[in-house]
């Protein structure tokens, strides 16, 4: 019977400590999904610029610019790298993600081609 109870308090001992260590994934990511989407396609415009920086500007630049794209929308870099986490764990969602991110910088990239256009008309007469 000691053998038993034993046992039994080393199971439940080995259960307790393997549940508790497991980490739960939380069911939504903490930024909303159009609100990310936003982030995304701020943070691919912002890079190519960065790039262009000497090399010794470019990470302080880059994190103060990246500051401001979160700041902005209300969030900090710990809830957008826990969104693309918890993103990266849901391919599917993921790639539908970026789909839309593609489809927000089509339609900014067609913006900014129509204002160059009609700026160079006004320029032109």
């Amino acid at each position: 019977m000691k053998s038993f109870i034993s046992t039994n308090i080393i199971i439940y001992s080995f259960c307790f400590v393997l549940f508790s260590c497991q980490k739960r994934t939380p069911d939504a990511p903490p930024i909303e999904r159009d609100a990310l989407i936003e982030m995304i396609v701020d943070a691919l415009i912002i890079e190519p610029a960065l790039r262009e920086l000497p090399r010794m500007r470019q990470d302080s630049i880059r994190s103060l610019a990246y500051e401001q794209v979160f700041k902005a929308k209300g969030y900090t870099l710990a809830e957008f790298t826990s969104s693309m986490q918890w993103l990266q764990r849901d391919p599917l969602r993921l790639v539908d993600i970026y789909k839309e991110v593609m489809v927000e910088l089509d339609r900014k990239d067609a913006l900014i081609s129509s204002k160059v256009t009609k700026e160079k008309e006004n320029k032109n007469e």
